[in-house]
């Protein structure tokens, strides 16, 4: 089965439709992911494991919570490999 990059319906229980709280959600979130993936790429060159599992567990969870299902899934794989 296909599983949508953003699941729409969660976005819209999380900002009850009002689109500034949308805007908002989504700017706190790209900056947020942006730094975790930063910090993710730093973990790889550093070769530490244990970095790369924790900050993909975060990545993983803002992703899953925002409706990004793709980028959580992805974290997840990052996760479990960190294991």
């Amino acid at each position: 089965m296909h599983t949508p990059a953003v699941d729409i319906e969660r976005i819209q229980d999380l900002t009850a439709g009002d689109p500034e709280f949308l805007a908002e959600l989504i700017d706190m979130y790209l900056e947020d992911a942006e730094a975790l993936i930063t910090d993710l790429h730093q973990a790889v060159e550093r070769k530490s494991a244990e970095d790369v599992g924790r900050t993909a567990h975060k990545l993983k969870g803002s992703s899953a919570n925002m409706g990004a299902n793709r980028v959580s899934s992805v974290a997840m794989e990052l996760e479990e490999i960190g294991k």
